[in-house]
């Protein structure tokens, strides 16, 4: 099942009330950016801050590739992403053969 948030903030909400294999995270969110989200994603108490993250972005500069991995990013892709590819990064951080 996929879930979908309007914002970083009920993204977090979310993602704290119910589990998740993995969160695709943008980094222009309203509310609350991607970088700010897998911050506070890996600084909470719980399973929820080892769960896999996946950002996409149309930011493609190094410094935004450092500081998604810096935020706790396992991959950073940039947009247009095929959907092989994101079916492949998906399968890779759940462990499933898609």
């Amino acid at each position: 099942m996929v879930e979908q948030a309007i914002n970083g903030i009920e993204a977090m909400e979310k993602v704290l009330s119910e589990p998740f294999d993995l969160v695709i995270v943008d980094v222009n969110m309203p509310r609350m950016d991607g970088f700010t989200f897998l911050r506070s994603l890996r600084c909470t108490a719980d399973d929820v801050a080892m769960l896999p993250a996946l950002m996409i972005s149309t930011e493609s500069g190094m410094q935004d590739v450092a500081e998604a991995r810096a935020a706790g990013a396992n991959f950073y892709l940039v947009k247009p992403v095929a959907e092989t590819e994101l079916v492949r990064h998906v399968g890779v951080l759940t462990g499933a053969a898609l």
